[in-house]
């Protein structure tokens, strides 16, 4: 009756760059420079039509009294079907349009200066350094129907916040010997909203003969919350399946849920109304940066039978491991294995406990899960990749690639022990 959903969407990007680059000599060797200032600005609006205002359906499907009482309130009949269709008056009433908008500015100056250091033999050492100021500034500015929550959307918080960053970098390349090189790179970071960071990288690159390399890195890494992250407010339908009493299954899923169930306030023979939760979660202004600790080994083969041939231009194929860990990863906690173990720690007065509450009947409350340092992810697997060049034809090139990814392990802890019910071939939708 009212029509279908209708969703526009307005970007405008702006970008602006201007730099200067030039030379200069030390001695007997010549150092490049460059100075750069970049402006980037997004801003979009997002308008939907034929959405509904559910405070103003509510007032509607009420008692009849109490609607006449409210200018413009017009009695809602959802069940007439196409023999009764809801009128206009009634479609006005509940109908509404919603506007968000949103701007992210990013302004960027950097400095670099890169050359040769000495000479190895017949091959030299490189390097490269620079510095590097950035500042982010974000606004998101929700319906106000999404702020009050009577938007059938989700709802949302404004944001306006900005922070800044300073940065600090080298890198080194050495030709150690005729196939071997290595490298070195450290990057210190200072950040306005936690402090500074120190991360670091070292690698190899082995070519024992014409058509194999071998090369390997170990690195420190971090990651900043981002703005949206560290301020960020909104709300989605988490799956849970309450152990408390599921459909077709009332009453708790387990006896050492039962004393956690009952201290909740959910009776003997609950039975979840609904497996989707409406959860509030967004962002945490406590969060400091995720660190990470990773390692990669591969293996390159370019057989020179694929090379320079009549049915191909080039040939390679790759197998690389990866192993990476994160600590304090930035994460909204596992909904369903924190409430689990809630229950089987009596349902109350502990500290996994802290986002649920029940209402009348026994069905949870919408629970906080908002953003937070994770205690740990750690994955590793292997990519396989393959990499055709055909020869040039009159007609044109053909291209043609394979690659593949197995993941061996993939597993997500929280801060108390939880885990994470997202695994390997696991994918779920409980924490936003």
């Amino acid at each position: 009756d009212v029509g279908p959903p209708i969703f526009h969407q307005d970007v405008d990007t702006t970008y602006f760059n201007v730099g200067l680059d030039g030379t200069f000599g030390i001695g007997d060797r010549t150092l490049g420079w460059d100075a750069n200032y970049a402006h980037s600005e997004n801003k979009a609006t997002q308008e939907f039509l034929n959405g509904y205002n559910v405070a103003k359906m509510k007032l509607a499907l009420g008692d009849p009294a109490i609607c006449a009482l409210v200018a413009g309130c017009t009695p809602l009949d959802l069940f007439g079907g196409q023999g009764r269709p809801m009128t206009q008056d009634q479609i006005d009433y509940i109908r509404t349009r919603q506007i968000d908008s949103s701007k992210q500015v990013l302004d960027l100056f950097q400095g670099n200066i890169t050359g040769d250091l000495f000479d190895i033999g017949d091959r030299t050492a490189g390097f490269a350094a620079g510095v590097e100021h950035r500042r982010y500034r974000g606004d998101f500015n929700p319906d106000p129907l999404r702020q009050t929550g009577e938007s059938q959307d989700s709802f949302a918080a404004p944001v306006s916040a900005s922070y800044e960053v300073d940065e600090i970098y080298t890198e080194f390349s050495f030709p150690v010997l005729a196939s071997l090189d290595l490298s070195a790179a450290i990057r210190y970071s200072d950040y306005s909203t936690f402090g500074n960071e120190t991360t670091g990288k070292v690698g190899f690159r082995w070519q024992p003969i014409e058509d194999v390399v071998v090369r390997g890195t170990y690195s420190t890494g971090f990651r900043a919350p981002n703005l949206g992250e560290l301020f960020g407010l909104t709300q989605f339908g988490a799956t849970l399946v309450d152990p408390c009493g599921s459909t077709g299954r009332p009453g708790p899923a387990s006896p050492d849920l039962a004393a956690g169930c009952a201290a909740q306030g959910a009776p003997p023979n609950f039975v979840q109304a609904n497996t989707q939760i409406t959860t509030f979660t967004g962002g945490n202004p406590d969060l400091h940066p995720e660190t990470s600790d990773s390692w990669t080994f591969g293996v390159v083969y370019a057989p020179s039978w694929g090379t320079d041939q009549a049915w191909s231009d080039r040939l390679d194929f790759e197998v690389g491991y990866y192993n990476i860990e994160i600590e304090d990863a930035i994460q909204a906690r596992d909904l369903q294995a924190l409430l689990e173990t809630c229950l089987r720690e009596g349902g109350v007065n502990s500290i996994n406990c802290t986002p649920f509450t029940r209402g009348a009947g026994g069905n949870l409350n919408p629970p906080n899960n908002f953003l937070d340092n994770l205690g740990s992810i750690k994955t590793d697997g292997v990519d396989i990749k393959a990499n055709w060049a055909g020869p040039e034809w009159s007609w044109g090139r053909l291209n043609a690639s394979l690659q593949s990814t197995y993941v061996n392990d993939y597993e997500a802890v929280d801060v108390v022990g939880n885990r994470s019910q997202r695994e390997v071939g696991i994918e779920v939708r409980d924490n936003g």
